[in-house]
Protein backbone atom coordinates (compact mmCIF):
# COMPACT_ATOMS: atom_id res chain seq x y z
CA UNK A 1 0.00 0.00 0.00
CA UNK A 2 3.05 2.61 0.66
CA UNK A 3 4.73 1.72 -2.64
CA UNK A 4 1.06 2.19 -4.50
CA UNK A 5 0.46 5.15 -3.15
CA UNK A 6 4.31 6.88 -3.42
CA UNK A 7 3.83 5.56 -7.39
CA UNK A 8 0.59 7.30 -7.38
CA UNK A 9 1.36 10.47 -6.86
CA UNK A 10 4.71 10.25 -8.30
CA UNK A 11 3.42 9.31 -11.55
CA UNK A 12 0.53 12.32 -10.62
CA UNK A 13 2.56 15.16 -12.38
CA UNK A 14 1.58 17.15 -9.56
CA UNK A 15 5.39 18.21 -8.72
CA UNK A 16 6.46 21.54 -8.06
CA UNK A 17 9.45 21.77 -6.67
CA UNK A 18 12.44 21.69 -8.56
CA UNK A 19 14.33 18.06 -9.21
CA UNK A 20 17.52 20.10 -8.71
CA UNK A 21 16.58 21.57 -5.03
CA UNK A 22 14.90 17.93 -3.76
CA UNK A 23 18.45 16.43 -4.75
CA UNK A 24 19.94 19.10 -2.93
CA UNK A 25 17.73 18.76 0.27
CA UNK A 26 18.44 15.40 -0.19
CA UNK A 27 22.53 15.41 0.24
CA UNK A 28 21.82 18.03 3.20
CA UNK A 29 19.93 15.06 5.27
CA UNK A 30 22.98 12.91 4.24
CA UNK A 31 25.66 15.76 4.64
CA UNK A 32 24.10 15.97 8.69
CA UNK A 33 23.49 12.51 9.12
CA UNK A 34 26.22 10.14 11.18
CA UNK A 35 24.84 7.06 8.90
CA UNK A 36 21.78 5.79 6.37
CA UNK A 37 19.98 4.41 9.11
CA UNK A 38 16.68 5.53 9.72
CA UNK A 39 17.47 6.80 13.58
CA UNK A 40 20.25 8.96 12.19
CA UNK A 41 18.97 10.53 9.51
CA UNK A 42 15.90 11.61 11.10
CA UNK A 43 18.37 13.00 14.19
CA UNK A 44 20.83 14.51 11.49
CA UNK A 45 16.89 16.66 10.82
CA UNK A 46 16.42 17.51 14.81
CA UNK A 47 13.47 14.26 14.63
CA UNK A 48 13.24 11.59 16.82
CA UNK A 49 11.89 7.94 15.17
CA UNK A 50 9.48 5.84 16.91
CA UNK A 51 7.81 2.35 16.22
CA UNK A 52 4.03 2.96 17.43
CA UNK A 53 1.52 0.06 17.06
CA UNK A 54 -1.26 2.41 18.01
CA UNK A 55 -1.03 4.39 15.16
CA UNK A 56 -4.60 4.83 13.40
CA UNK A 57 -5.34 2.28 10.95
CA UNK A 58 -4.48 3.05 7.24
CA UNK A 59 -1.51 5.22 8.81
CA UNK A 60 2.44 3.83 8.46
CA UNK A 61 3.39 6.96 9.76
CA UNK A 62 2.57 9.76 11.36
CA UNK A 63 4.78 13.44 12.28
CA UNK A 64 4.05 15.03 15.13
CA UNK A 65 4.23 18.80 15.11
CA UNK A 66 7.66 18.34 17.74
CA UNK A 67 9.64 16.30 15.22
CA UNK A 68 8.54 12.75 16.49
CA UNK A 69 8.05 11.14 13.36
CA UNK A 70 5.88 7.31 14.30
CA UNK A 71 6.04 4.78 12.40
CA UNK A 72 3.83 1.43 12.30
CA UNK A 73 5.40 -2.07 13.33
CA UNK A 74 5.85 -4.28 10.30
CA UNK A 75 8.03 -7.40 9.34
CA UNK A 76 8.72 -5.43 6.25
CA UNK A 77 11.09 -3.12 7.27
CA UNK A 78 11.43 -1.42 4.04
CA UNK A 79 7.60 -0.96 4.38
CA UNK A 80 8.94 0.76 7.43
CA UNK A 81 11.81 2.62 5.91
CA UNK A 82 9.80 3.97 3.46
CA UNK A 83 7.40 5.63 5.70
CA UNK A 84 9.59 6.83 7.70
CA UNK A 85 11.61 8.71 4.60
CA UNK A 86 7.66 10.03 3.58
CA UNK A 87 7.29 11.81 7.05
CA UNK A 88 11.25 13.22 7.40
CA UNK A 89 10.87 14.36 3.76
CA UNK A 90 7.70 16.45 4.84
CA UNK A 91 9.46 18.27 8.25
CA UNK A 92 12.17 18.66 5.94
CA UNK A 93 10.09 20.65 3.37
CA UNK A 94 8.22 22.55 6.11
CA UNK A 95 11.49 23.31 8.03
CA UNK A 96 13.02 24.90 4.67
CA UNK A 97 9.02 26.88 4.25
CA UNK A 98 9.55 25.20 1.02
CA UNK A 99 6.18 25.13 -1.00
CA UNK A 100 5.33 21.43 -1.95
CA UNK A 101 2.92 19.06 -3.02
CA UNK A 102 2.64 15.34 -1.36
CA UNK A 103 4.25 14.46 -4.57
CA UNK A 104 7.25 16.51 -3.76
CA UNK A 105 7.44 14.84 -0.83
CA UNK A 106 7.45 11.34 -2.86
CA UNK A 107 10.22 12.88 -4.43
CA UNK A 108 12.40 13.64 -1.54
CA UNK A 109 11.82 10.33 0.20
CA UNK A 110 13.53 8.39 -2.41
CA UNK A 111 16.16 11.01 -2.97
CA UNK A 112 16.79 10.23 0.81
CA UNK A 113 16.59 6.93 0.58
CA UNK A 114 18.59 6.43 -2.41
CA UNK A 115 21.10 8.94 -2.97
CA UNK A 116 21.43 9.57 -6.85
CA UNK A 117 25.44 8.71 -6.07
CA UNK A 118 24.37 5.76 -4.63
CA UNK A 119 21.44 5.43 -7.71
CA UNK A 120 24.41 5.29 -10.26
CA UNK A 121 26.41 2.59 -8.85
CA UNK A 122 23.67 0.16 -10.17
CA UNK A 123 22.08 -1.45 -13.00
CA UNK A 124 19.20 -3.12 -11.43
CA UNK A 125 16.19 -2.53 -9.37
CA UNK A 126 16.68 -5.69 -6.72
CA UNK A 127 20.58 -4.68 -5.83
CA UNK A 128 19.56 -1.11 -5.36
CA UNK A 129 16.33 -2.15 -3.18
CA UNK A 130 19.18 -4.46 -1.27
CA UNK A 131 21.67 -1.74 -0.84
CA UNK A 132 18.59 0.65 0.74
CA UNK A 133 16.47 -1.34 2.18
CA UNK A 134 13.93 0.18 -0.10
CA UNK A 135 11.00 -1.77 -1.68
CA UNK A 136 11.84 -3.10 -5.28
CA UNK A 137 9.29 -0.93 -7.15
CA UNK A 138 10.72 1.79 -5.16
CA UNK A 139 14.01 1.09 -6.43
CA UNK A 140 13.01 1.03 -9.72
CA UNK A 141 11.31 3.98 -9.97
CA UNK A 142 14.07 5.96 -8.05
CA UNK A 143 16.60 5.01 -10.83
CA UNK A 144 14.36 6.32 -13.45
CA UNK A 145 14.31 9.34 -11.40
CA UNK A 146 18.29 9.61 -11.39
CA UNK A 147 18.01 8.70 -15.10
CA UNK A 148 16.29 11.12 -16.10
CA UNK A 149 18.56 14.06 -13.84
CA UNK A 150 20.84 13.81 -16.57
CA UNK A 151 24.34 15.61 -14.75
CA UNK A 152 22.12 17.05 -12.24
Amino acid sequence: PVSAAALEELNSGQMVVDAGLVEALADHVHARAASDSSEDLCAAMGCQLQVDASLPVGHEGLLLQTGVILVRPRRDVARMRLAMLHELSHWVFCEGRVVHTHADVWALALAIGAPRALVRRFELPGDLAAATGLPWVIAHRRMAMVEALGTI
